[in-house]
């Protein structure tokens, strides 16, 4: 791989075929947004998995999602449904495959209706992960 110019480790995992829609530039806060990922916000200038400042753009209602590390070192991939298709406390939801498990598992996410940073979805239960810098914690909103 060429490192002089960004490069989307993204079109390795699982066939590749995945679309860019928001970025968390990785570090601070997590991103400014709050739509619990229904697509709807719009922030900052679209660039890519490496650019400098937040931004997400929107998107129709997608069959699954991919959270990634921009360097792909973690990652997982889950049904939307079981991502933000219902609202649920510390609950066991489905990911399909990871950076840990090649096969379906599950861990406990949340995604409370009154809570502004939800979802939460990590690699690992929730309450295992803990810091961003472990590499189990992948998403989360405006915490700020």
């Amino acid at each position: 791989q060429d490192l002089t110019t960004a490069y989307d480790c993204g079109s390795e995992i699982d066939g590749g075929v995945w679309t860019l829609v928001r970025h968390m530039k990785g570090y601070g806060n997590w991103g400014p947004w709050n739509d619990n990922l229904a697509g709807t916000a719009v922030l900052g200038v679209q660039g890519d998995a490496h650019s400098s400042h937040d931004w997400t753009i929107q998107w129709s209602a997608p069959d699954q999602f991919l959270f990634t590390f921009a360097d792909c070192s973690h990652w997982l991939i889950a049904e939307a449904w079981q991502v933000n298709g219902e609202f649920y406390g510390l609950a066991k939801r489905t990911i399909a495959k990871s950076s840990e498990q090649d096969s379906s598992y599950q861990a406990e996410w949340y995604n409370r209706e009154d809570v502004i940073s939800d979802p939460w979805v990590s690699v690992r239960d929730h309450g295992e992960c803990g810091s961003y810098g472990d590499g189990a914690m992948l998403y989360g909103e405006d915490t700020g």
